[in-house]
């Protein structure tokens, strides 16, 4: 995932500034943080049989995951961006930039981020499930 971030946040041509540029590992590694906190609270589910039976499943799990790491990265983005740049006043100023920023974060990469965990929930949960086959036919053939 953090990989998708590295190569969008490089080619993308809006950091200009030496704030963010120099913050540009920070947010990668942030941005990492979240999609492996997230993959860990929902990739039991996208491998288990009994939880998700089929592909399509895990694919949703998979878009979860990264829905969910959207929602762990953007209050903490929402406040290094308000601590930079905006000084809201209030806390309903707060949770409307972090919506705001949350809604362009995915639009600026959250959904190739989606895309990719998405497939990874797919490749994830046919693995497990081609390796449990794998092992009921070589027990069977015994």
């Amino acid at each position: 995932m953090g990989a998708v971030q590295i190569c969008v946040i490089h080619i993308h041509p809006c950091a200009e500034n030496g704030e963010q540029v120099s913050a540009v590992p920070s947010i990668t590694i942030a941005t990492s943080l979240a999609h492996a906190l997230a993959g860990a609270v929902l990739g039991p589910r996208m491998v288990s049989r009994t939880r998700s039976k089929n592909s399509g499943q895990a694919v949703l799990l998979g878009a979860l995951a990264s829905l969910l790491a959207q929602l762990l990265f953007a209050p903490p983005f929402a406040m290094w961006v308000s601590r930079a740049n905006v000084h809201p006043k209030g806390v309903i100023s707060q949770i409307g930039l972090t919506l705001l920023v949350a809604l362009f974060a995915f639009l600026a990469v959250g959904w190739a981020l989606l895309l990719v965990s998405a497939f990874i929930g797919w490749s994830l949960h046919r693995l497990a499930t081609s390796n449990v086959r794998n092992s009921s036919s070589n027990t069977l053939g015994q």
